[in-house]
């Protein structure tokens, strides 16, 4: 399959013409935001001064890790537009406020429960951002100029991004920098500085460098593989992990660390499977996604935890 430009996928898929231009073509969209805790589970890594690897094409991710006090970050997605979302996230928190911010990328529940924002992606409002946006990266600076040139935000955010998004109460506490002004404000300044090495691939079929890493993060991944494919992951990135350092394997909802296996279930939800794989993996607990909506601090999302010996 020869390559094309971004810009030639991002049109395709606006316009409805999916074709398989990558072995997993359905994640190809972008999240708008990250659908897990990703606050709950970061309790439990050490990112100060740390390394990190991580996935996830809604970019919360990698920006979480620098407001956790990170500045060595490789993000890795099979998603070829994560390092674009990823310096438009970064120009926006530099440039415009906490409310612009949202009213920029919000889309469901925005501003009224049920209510859709109708205005999104609306670019050329912010001057400011576009500016700082092209002293950050020039390529991304053009691709989103140029879409939003082309197409209303509206289109743009229904079909060059996924469906799944929290309602706003949800998603603000699902990040670290989201959660209030204060911390809005301390990750702008945490973000300055940073510049994240961005490697577009499947991480299944390993990691194409020879760095190694403090903690690794796979949010929500392993969810779609079956257990010698999970098996085979864990193995491949071990080596790519300094003694001591973590990978978070894989996030399950509504679930901790005695939920019983449903047979219907996905394998990463077969806790004693998972931990069988190796004895240093553990099962860590948080108040999850529907804890936060329903703000009741017992209903458990979990992540599986592993640890390097040194």
């Amino acid at each position: 399959m020869p390559m094309i430009s971004k810009l030639e996928l991002a049109n395709d898929l606006i316009n409805g013409r999916f074709v398989h231009y990558t072995d997993h073509y359905s994640f190809q969209r972008l999240y708008p935001f990250c659908n897990e805790n990703v606050s709950g589970y970061m309790d439990f890594l050490n990112l100060e001064g740390k390394s990190v690897l991580t996935v996830g094409s809604s970019a919360d991710q990698a920006i979480s890790a620098i407001a956790r006090g990170s500045k060595d970050i490789t993000v890795l997605d099979i998603c070829p537009f994560t390092e674009d979302y990823f310096y438009l996230k970064k120009s926006a928190i530099e440039t415009i406020d906490k409310k612009d911010f949202e009213r920029l990328l919000f889309y469901k529940d925005y501003p009224r429960t049920f209510k859709n924002n109708r205005h999104p992606f609306a670019l050329k409002d912010y001057p400011e951002l576009l500016a700082h946006l092209q002293t950050q990266n020039e390529e991304s600076h053009n691709l989103w100029l140029t879409l939003s040139n082309t197409y209303s935000g509206e289109i743009i955010r229904k079909n060059l991004f996924t469906q799944d998004e929290e309602k706003p109460s949800v998603t603000r506490q699902l990040t670290d920098y989201l959660k209030s002004e204060k911390t809005y404000l301390k990750t702008r300044e945490r973000l300055a500085g940073v510049t994240p090495h961005f490697i577009n691939a499947n991480i299944t079929h390993g990691i194409p460098t020879d760095k190694k890493f403090d903690t690794i993060i796979l949010s929500n991944l392993t969810t779609y593989l079956n257990l010698e494919e999970i098996e085979r992951l864990l193995d491949s990135l071990i080596p790519h992990l300094n003694d001591g350092g973590q990978i978070m394997l894989g996030y399950m909802y509504r679930t901790d660390e005695y939920s019983t296996y449903q047979e219907e279930w996905d394998v990463i939800y077969h806790i004693d499977k998972i931990k069988g794989l190796n004895p240093d993996i553990e099962v860590k607990s948080f108040q999850g996604v529907k804890g936060v909506l329903f703000e009741t601090p017992h209903m458990k999302d979990a992540v599986y935890v592993y640890q390097k010996k040194r």
